[in-house]
């Protein structure tokens, strides 16, 4: 659970999560899932920027919670300040380039 997108986190656009569950929360905070908000400031006219992914294994009243790398409508990537390496969504990487 340490990749998990909870309300205020940012994405690689410089956005933020805007909304999340209201029953579901990790460290104090509510977690993010899959057609919740963000606000992009790259994209700004673009409404609603929701979050287009989410683990299935993982679900708030059947809904799956957003993780790191998650895209969003922008094609923003959203980033988890649960932990601090990004490079595990770093999609311009060729395969077996390495870390």
């Amino acid at each position: 659970m340490s990749n998990l997108i909870r309300l205020g986190d940012t994405t690689d656009h410089g956005g933020e999560v805007i909304t999340a569950s209201d029953t579901m929360r990790y460290g104090g905070r509510r977690v993010a899932r899959a057609d919740d908000l963000v606000k992009c400031p790259l994209h700004p006219e673009l409404e609603p920027n929701a979050i287009l992914e989410g683990d299935n294994r993982i679900t708030d009243h059947g809904v799956p919670v957003a993780r790191q790398g998650h895209l969003t409508t922008c094609g923003c990537r959203l980033v988890s300040s649960l932990i601090s390496d990004t490079s595990s969504f770093d999609t311009t990487r060729a395969p077996g380039a390495g870390v």
